[in-house]
Formats: structure tokens, sequence, C-alpha cells
């Protein structure tokens, strides 16, 4: 799929449907530009942008559990105003990586 300039492809297994791997690359367009695309990918490859997602049932408990082992957490369970409950942890190589929760639609 593509939007702007954003491109990625969802990929997953029939039978585990909760899993699923998003690749995804920039190029200019839509509202990106060259240098745009460029600032992102550096950001990405230094490991101060990423784009793991883990989804949870519960964000908060989810958090306590992973603090409770040592998980760096960068941010702390937030609700978003796009429906969800999202946390910001790091792994041991510096990657960035989303715990997040999908609030019940009303």
């Amino acid at each position: 799929m593509t939007v702007g300039g954003y491109r990625w492809l969802s990929v997953g297994l029939k039978n585990q449907p909760e899993l699923e791997i998003n690749l995804a690359a920039l190029k200019p367009g839509g509202h990106l530009t060259e240098d745009d695309v460029i600032a992102l990918t550096k950001l990405v490859e230094t490991g101060k942008m990423g784009g793991g997602v883990w989804k949870t049932d519960n964000c908060r408990t989810a958090y306590e559990e992973m603090s409770a082992k040592g998980v760096e957490f960068i941010q702390p369970p937030t609700d978003r105003p796009y429906g969800t409950v999202d946390a910001v942890f790091k792994d041991t190589s510096g990657n960035v990586f989303v715990l997040s929760e999908d609030k019940p639609k009303r």
C-alpha cells in the first residue's frame, strides 16, 4: 500500500492473525520531500525512531510486568487521541518499540 511518501506491506500467518509484521519504506512524495526522507531514514538507522509495535490487551498491566523484569521504558502508558494506549520502550540494542492497546470503540 502507498499513502503519500509512505509504502508498506503487512504480512502474517492465516492461523495466527494476532501476529502481523509491517515492512515499510519511505520515498519522496505526498507531503515528504527528499530532505524529509533522508532525515527520517537517518533517525531509523540510528535507532532514534522505531517502527515496531507490540499489541497487548492491557498496556498498563504489560508495562508493569515488563518494567518489573527490567525493560527500559522511555514513555509510560499514555492515552492517545486516535484510540490507543501506548507506552514506548527500548531493547538492549537501543531499538525503540511501542507497546499498544486498542481502546474499545464507542
